[in-house]
């Protein structure tokens, strides 16, 4: 099935019933810290709730080489129970440093990391996203649906 972007917002706010807000392409490492295997796909947000959603390989040629079964991933995360939204440093904002210590962090797998922390009645949990763009930029965007942000 193809869908467009404009069609795949669409869907998505009809079945959330809240606004589109923001999407990145995004690695989803289940089994964080403990292995950094990755899932690729699409990290989007509504009004109320964090999605990461796996999509197949349309690629021909990948899929000719690479011979798996696909397995859609999910994940859903309301935003009422977020509690922090932060890089790998656990930095939810830009912090002036010096010259030396930024060009460190950008060879740093972390330096691209956001971590979503969560905590309902039963678990704290923390969701962790390897970014291609910087993980602040996600979480600038969705501060102002956040918890106590208003």
């Amino acid at each position: 099935m193809n869908m467009t972007y404009v069609k795949f917002r669409q869907e998505k706010e009809k079945k959330y019933g809240a606004k589109y807000c923001y999407s990145t392409s995004a690695q989803y490492l289940p089994q964080y810290p403990g292995t950094w295997k990755s899932v690729s796909g699409l990290l989007y947000f509504l009004e109320s709730i964090v999605c990461f959603e796996s999509f197949k390989n349309t690629n021909l040629f990948y899929n000719v080489l690479v011979r798996e079964k696909f397995q859609k991933i999910e994940v859903e995360i309301p935003v009422n129970i977020i509690v922090a939204v932060t890089n790998g440093y656990g930095e939810s904002s830009k912090i002036k440093t010096g010259f030396l210590k930024r060009f460190l962090r950008s060879f740093n797998t972390c330096s691209k990391l956001l971590l979503i922390t969560v905590d309902t009645d039963t678990e704290k949990k923390t969701y962790a996203f390897s970014l291609l763009e910087n993980p602040f930029i996600f979480c600038k965007k969705i501060k102002p649906f956040l918890p106590g942000s208003k």
